[in-house]
């Protein structure tokens, strides 16, 4: 009868193999997730689809994926969310939408308050990308190709009260009318 010491090589290589085997099936399961996972939300998109109001408020009728907006820069993650949705969202519904889709919320600050003012913060100052509308929402400059953007408008505005300026300082020193 082998000894003690004498089985431990072959234990060894036993716990080697059944540890590799469990890695395989790990690895499938993983993969039949990901499957079913896709499968889940073609169903929920042609559920909702088919049984949804075609305008909402709400965040609950697109499903978003877990890892739809990981790794990617603050901007473009909007910008993903902004057109799946189809519709302007106020900075809490953008929020929701971004955690919901594995961005790291946490790069904006320690808590969701701090959180949403620094996305609504950036979300106003990119006025490339986003239009802030009257009532609190955010949405996508393409969608509003009318509309002046508001640097533009400010440059417009600053450089008619320089010329008022102008003028007033002209007339104050004894030159002609302001108004004429």
């Amino acid at each position: 009868m082998p000894s003690t010491a004498d089985k431990v090589p072959a234990l060894r290589q036993v716990r080697r193999i059944f540890s590799e085997r469990r890695e395989l099936v790990l690895s499938e399961a993983a993969r039949l997730q990901t499957a079913i996972d896709c499968i889940d939300q073609e169903i929920e998109q042609t559920t909702h689809l088919s049984t949804s109001p075609t305008t909402s408020n709400s965040t609950e009728f697109v499903r978003t994926r877990m890892d739809a907006f990981l790794g990617m820069p603050l901007a473009t993650a909007v910008r993903e969310c902004l057109q799946t949705r189809q519709e302007p969202l106020i900075a809490s519904e953008i929020l929701e939408l971004l955690k919901k889709g594995g961005f790291a919320v946490n790069s904006l600050g320690p808590n969701e308050d701090v959180q949403l003012a620094k996305l609504a913060t950036v979300l106003r100052k990119n006025s490339r990308a986003f239009r802030h509308l009257r009532n609190g929402a955010f949405g996508l400059v393409a969608w509003y190709p009318e509309a002046p953007n508001s640097k533009e408008q400010s440059n417009q505005n600053h450089a008619k009260l320089d010329k008022s300026t102008a003028e007033l300082v002209k007339y104050a020193s004894g030159g002609d009318s302001p108004m004429s």
